[in-house]
C-alpha cells in the first residue's frame, strides 16, 4: 500500500469508526460475513486468536459470548478511531480483560510482538494492500504468528464485487429479516443503503483502478499455499461479492 492510500484509508475510516458511525450503516449481508467468518473459525474457549485488520471490532460484537467465556482476542487496526471504538467496545461488552487491541500495520506483525495463536481472521483487510508482494506478505506475517494446526479465515472481495450486486443483495437479506420490524427494514433499505452505497462507490473505484484488490479463487489458494497453508476451502459469501477461504497452518 502506498503511503497516500494509506493515509487516505487511515482518515476516512478512522473518522466513521470513532465516532461510532460504521455499524449503524453497513449492509447486513457484510455483517453477515464478519459473523460467519467467526463461526467459521470456531474457536475453542481456551484458544487464543488474531483479527488482522479488525477496523472498528465488530467481530467482537459478533465473538461476545465466547469471550466471555474465556476466549481472548488480539486485534491489529492501523486506524487510530477503529482501535479506540473497538477498545471501548470491548468494554461495553464486558470483555475488556479478555481482549488486546493493538494500533499497528498489518504488514509488520511480527514487529508488534503479539506472541502466538490459535486462530486468525482477516475479514476484508488484506485486499486493501496495493501490491500482490504486500499481499502475499501479509499472509506469511499471519502464518507465522499461528502455530501448526491453527485455522485462518481469510474474507476478500470476489472477481464480481460490485456496488449495484452487493446492494441489491443487501436488500433481499434485509426484506426477510424477522429480528426487526417492517418500518425499520425499510427505512434500512432505502434511506440508509443509498447513502452507504455512495461511500462503496470509492471502494469500488479504487477495485476498479487494482489500488484495492478483487481475488481468483486460484489467487487465494495460490497465497495460502506460498503462505504455509493446507486443507483450503473457498467459498463464495457476501451474496457472490466475497470469497472466504478456510485453511490451516502446515
Amino acid at each position: 500500500m502506498t503511503n497516500s492510500v494509506l493515509l487516505t484509508r487511515q482518515s476516512a475510516w478512522s473518522f466513521f469508526y470513532r465516532f461510532g458511525l460504521f455499524d449503524p450503516v453497513i449492509p447486513i449481508n457484510y455483517d453477515l460475513s464478519i459473523k460467519g467468518a467467526f463461526e467459521a473459525l470456531a474457536p475453542k474457549v481456551s484458544d487464543r486468536i488474531i483479527d488482522v485488520g479488525c477496523g472498528n471490532g465488530r467481530l467482537i460484537h459478533h465473538a461476545r459470548s465466547w469471550l466471555n467465556e474465556g476466549g481472548r482476542l488480539v486485534g491489529v487496526e492501523i486506524s487510530q478511531g477503529g482501535a479506540d471504538y473497538a477498545r471501548y467496545r470491548a468494554e461495553k461488552f464486558g470483555c475488556a480483560d479478555k481482549v488486546t487491541i493493538k494500533q499497528g500495520d498489518m504488514r509488520h506483525l511480527k514487529d508488534l510482538n503479539l506472541g502466538f495463536f490459535e486462530g486468525a481472521v482477516a475479514h476484508f483487510s488484506v485486499y486493501m494492500l496495493a501490491t500482490q508482494s504486500e499481499r502475499r506478505g501479509v499472509i506469511k506475517e499471519i502464518s507465522s504468528l499461528l502455530k501448526p494446526g491453527a485455522k485462518l479465515v481469510l474474507a476478500v472481495p470476489s472477481e464480481n464485487w460490485a456496488v449495484k450486486n452487493i446492494f441489491t443483495h443487501a436488500r433481499k437479506v434485509e426484506s426477510e429479516r424477522h429480528d426487526v420490524n417492517w418500518l425499520y427494514k425499510i427505512f434500512r433499505q432505502w434511506v440508509i443503503y443509498p447513502l452507504t452505497a455512495t461511500g462503496f462507490s470509492d471502494l469500488e473505484k479504487g477495485l476498479d483502478k487494482d489500488i484495492f484488490h478483487r481475488y481468483t479463487p486460484e489467487e487465494i489458494r495460490e497465497h495460502l499455499v506460498n503462505g504455509g497453508f493446507e486443507e483450503i476451502e473457498i467459498e463464495s459469501i457476501y451474496g457472490g461479492n466475497g470469497y472466504r477461504a478456510i485453511s490451516k497452518k502446515i
